[in-house]
């Protein structure tokens, strides 16, 4: 009947006894003093007794049965229900002139000066200078190589032009001297031959009168086989000439020129190397040199990367690297916004969804914009986000007087708005064994009463049926479901304080032509990716279902599919999904009530 004290509240009970008795050995010298004391420790001591913790309600729920006035009730709220997920994000634009770095290094290359950023700035103007003192020096050696390369090629060209005039001059010229010289030696053979054929008939008539001898007529008929001999070997030489040592020199020249003409080839492909390789210093020296290729305001593109942390600023001095863009700029009249949305919100976003944005710059105004992009594969992580999956979600907004890319925006995309429609906060309804319930007052009794639920945000639900408006409903309702009788779970079933009704809106997705292809381009992105992530169904970490989310967010159902945590689905500790404790009013549960399930 009494209530159970804690160790805590006996030390509060006796502090507050030793207080009383301090005053009592003080000021009880006289008897009027004793009863003042007794009377103000006593009432002091009462209603210390009444602040501790339990006491207040047990006294309420001895003298008034088992309604507890600590119990907070609300009422149900008819009107509109809005359900919308908030995103900070950056303002850009989505037509941008980058200017990059296009001179090659390879630890970078110092940025001497750049222009200050919101600098307007006219095609032409130059923006930054880049440090060419290393390219000038190459410069210098590359033309040293290139006159080397010069004189190598107009050497080769000149053993080309002399090995072709050696040709026409054996064609033109040794090869009929030789020739001639040849048929010379032949006819000088021939007469010979003939004239002493001649002679030796001759002398044949004189040995037969007597008049030489023997001796004499075989010496002329040797000679006559000698010069035979003679114009023999004439007309061999010039038939070895015709046949073979002409086809041979001819050859010889022939090789001779090939020979040369590969290696002015090379020479010249070795030239033209070098002062491609020349044209190409000159070119970066050039590029250290940048001007505005358009009209537009300048934008520093500062980066932070990473699990170190590692950053780029720009800033006189800065190393840039090769193609990495460092200044922007922006189409002011071209704006959106860049947000990054946590896994666990990113199934309520869809493309054609409206928006609105909210920066410094507006003055508490709101600008319209619409989703026209939601990536399917999340953003990179790093070091410090740890597992933390989030998705990139890209808004077009209207032009805005005063709105800046590179700002900080406030975005609020609108999933749901049903009008009329009647409301309670979701930390007074629980689930338990597949239906949603609450708790009502009944006298001085509590009695569960089951509802029929429509959409949900973060605070409040949508009640079909169960509840009528000015009927007052627990709060908390998960904390105290003991005070009310529920049905016996069965096997596999559960209770949570989790609220997962489907979504039931239909959005219609704007007019805008840029919208229509976001979302076409969309599906065939989620389609693609869905083939290449889950090529047999299964999740890429091989379990089956879809990926739990996060502590604190409320998970959105597959559609078509029962709701998470139902079937074979344990209740998250603590109470996930209700209000968070010490909280009062309509969102909150009562003071001092519980934070977890009993």
């Amino acid at each position: 009947m009494f209530p159970d004290f804690s160790s805590r509240q006996f030390t509060h009970i006796h502090l507050m006894f030793t207080s009383i008795q301090n005053l009592y050995q003080k000021y009880c010298n006289r008897r009027w003093k004793r009863w003042l004391v007794f009377t103000v420790g006593g009432v002091f001591l009462f209603w210390g007794f009444l602040q501790l913790p339990g006491i207040n309600g047990w006294f309420s729920s001895f003298f008034q049965g088992t309604t507890d006035s600590s119990l907070q009730l609300v009422e149900p709220t008819f009107g509109t229900f809005v359900h919308e997920v908030t995103v900070r994000g950056d303002i850009s634009s989505s037509s941008n002139v980058d200017i990059k770095c296009n001179v090659r290094s390879a630890g970078g290359t110092m940025l001497l000066s750049v222009v200050e950023e919101g600098t307007t700035v006219k095609a032409g103007d130059l923006l930054a200078v880049l440090d060419s003192s290393t390219l000038i020096d190459n410069k210098v050696t590359q033309e040293i190589s290139c006159s080397k390369s010069l004189a190598e090629y107009a050497t080769a060209e000149n053993t080309l032009q002399t090995a072709i005039i050696a040709k026409k001059e054996y064609e033109e010229g040794k090869y009929l001297l030789s020739l001639q010289q040849l048929e010379s030696a032949k006819i000088a053979a021939e007469e010979e031959q003939s004239r002493l054929a001649e002679y030796l008939e001759h002398s044949k008539k004189l040995y037969q009168k007597g008049f030489i001898t023997k001796l004499q007529l075989d010496a002329d008929e040797f000679a006559l086989e000698q010069a035979q001999l003679d114009l023999d070997a004439a007309q061999l030489e010039i038939k070895v000439l015709k046949d073979y040592t002409h086809q041979k020199e001819l050859i010889g020249y022939d090789s001779d020129i090939k020979t040369a003409e590969a290696n002015k080839l090379a020479k010249e492909r070795a030239y033209k190397l070098d002062m491609d390789k020349l044209k190409d210093i000159e070119d970066q020296i050039t590029s250290c040199r940048i001007l505005a290729p358009a009209d537009g305001k300048v934008i520093y593109v500062n980066e932070t990367r990473g699990p170190a942390g590692s950053e780029f600023i720009v800033y006189e001095g800065a190393m840039v690297r090769e193609r990495q863009t460092f200044l922007r700029l922006p189409d002011p009249n071209k704006l959106q916004v860049i947000a990054d949305v946590h896994e666990g919100k990113i199934n309520y976003i869809k493309a054609g969804m409206p928006a609105s944005v909210r920066t410094d710059a507006t003055a508490g105004r709101d600008i319209r914009g619409t989703v026209i992009k939601v990536n399917e594969l999340p953003q990179p992580t790093n070091f410090w986000m740890g597992n933390v999956k989030e998705y990139r979600v890209t808004i077009k907004i209207d032009p805005e007087e005063g709105v800046l890319p590179g700002m900080t925006a406030d975005t609020r995309i609108l999933v749901e708005r049903q009008n009329d429609v009647l409301m309670i906060p979701t930390h007074t309804v629980f689930e338990h064994g597949g239906k949603y319930y609450t708790i009502v007052p009944t006298g001085k009794k509590w009695a569960a009463r089951e509802l029929e639920l429509g959409s949900s945000n973060d605070k409040m639900v949508i009640v079909k049926s169960g509840v009528q408006q000015g009927e007052k409903i627990l709060a908390a309702a998960f904390q105290h479901r003991d005070l009310i009788d529920l049905p016996e779970l069965q096997p596999g079933q559960t209770a949570t304080a989790d609220i997962r009704p489907a979504v039931d809106s239909q959005f219609t997705t704007l007019d805008s032509q840029t919208v229509e292809d976001a979302q076409k381009e969309e599906m065939e992105m989620r389609r693609q990716a869905m083939i290449r992530r889950n090529p047999r169904g299964q999740r890429p970490d091989g379990e089956g279902g879809p990926s739990a989310p996060p502590s604190g967010e409320r998970p959105r159902p597959p559609e078509g599919g029962p709701p998470p945590g139902g079937e074979g689905a344990p209740p998250p500790p603590g109470g996930a999904g209700g209000p968070p404790p010490g909280g009062g009013g309509m969102g909150g549960p009562p003071p001092g009530g519980g934070g977890g399930p009993r």
